[in-house]
């Protein structure tokens, strides 16, 4: 895996990365309406909403951390309450939650980099990350820096669990291949993927570090490589969109039935529904 760089800023999924693999396995159409035709809901689900305002709070919060400019003077908790319509109706309930992460942090760390996506070839295939953050820590063994990447999480279920839920995923294990190599290229130690997790039910915040065993890297790339040659092909044949197989056992899930059902049921005429989006609303140009 060679690591590239790293262009633009955002809160969205990244082009070719983990989100849009994972909603490819889910269900081909799933992934053509949410990737080719880049619909959402007029209303996102309260937990998903929830956690992309996180993240837009996170993404200020580290670039004020940072000292860039466009974030001076800007408060966090406005850019979430700012945001798309479709997430902004769960902003009270965000705010409480970043409020507790933002009070709660010990932040014996110093972040480089906030949202940045970057891009690598595995086995000639381009993968994506946008990573949440980019961080030095104190390393272990107290010789100075280590460089680590993080990701924000909410969760309604207890902390101690966080671990075991995220170790191990497709995007942590994406997130630690390519953690390693921007270690490589900036010159520091390894110190691993940590994840920011604040509970939905407590509002107690942790920072939770991942462990991650070694012979699930080179799975994780074999999915990744097999999975983007299956997309490209299918996009090579010219299908459209709406011809997309369906996966029936993904039309309920974790979080209930399929936001897009009303479009497999309905056709074009459920449209009205939904909202297209090019990116979100949180880009930030260098």
């Amino acid at each position: 895996m060679s690591e590239a760089r790293a262009p633009s800023y955002s809160t969205g999924p990244s082009r070719r990365g983990c989100h849009r693999i994972e909603d490819w396995q889910r269900c081909r159409r799933f992934f053509a309406y949410r990737h080719l035709l880049r619909l959402r809901p007029l209303r996102e689900r309260e937990a998903l909403a929830i956690g992309s305002l996180v993240h837009i709070g996170r993404l200020w919060l580290n670039l004020q951390r940072m000292g860039r400019p466009e974030a001076r003077g800007v408060d966090p908790v406005e850019k979430m309450r700012g945001a798309p319509s479709r997430i902004a109706f769960a902003f009270e309930a965000a705010r409480r939650l970043f409020d507790a992460m933002r009070d709660q942090e010990v932040s014996p760390h110093r972040v480089v980099a906030a949202e940045e996506e970057h891009e690598a070839r595995i086995a000639g295939s381009l993968h994506t990350q946008r990573l949440d953050e980019e961080a030095l820590f104190q390393s272990p063994s107290g010789a100075g820096p280590a460089f680590a990447v993080g990701d924000t999480k909410t969760t309604g279920g207890e902390l101690r669990y966080v671990g075991d839920e995220w170790a191990g995923s497709l995007q942590m294990l994406s997130a630690e291949m390519f953690g390693r190599a921007i270690a490589r290229r900036l010159g520091y130690p390894w110190r691993g993927v940590y994840v920011n997790a604040v509970s939905k039910r407590t509002f107690e915040f942790r920072r939770v570090w991942l462990h991650q065993p070694e012979h699930l890297f080179a799975e994780a790339q074999k999915q990744i490589v097999e999975a983007n040659a299956e997309i490209d092909a299918v996009a090579k044949s010219e299908r459209p969109p709406w011809r997309y197989t369906m996966n029936r056992t993904a039309c309920h899930g974790r979080f209930g039935t399929c936001e897009y059902r009303a479009l497999c049921d309905r056709g074009e005429s459920a449209l009205a529904e939904f909202v297209s989006v090019a990116d979100e609303a949180t880009r930030i140009e260098a």
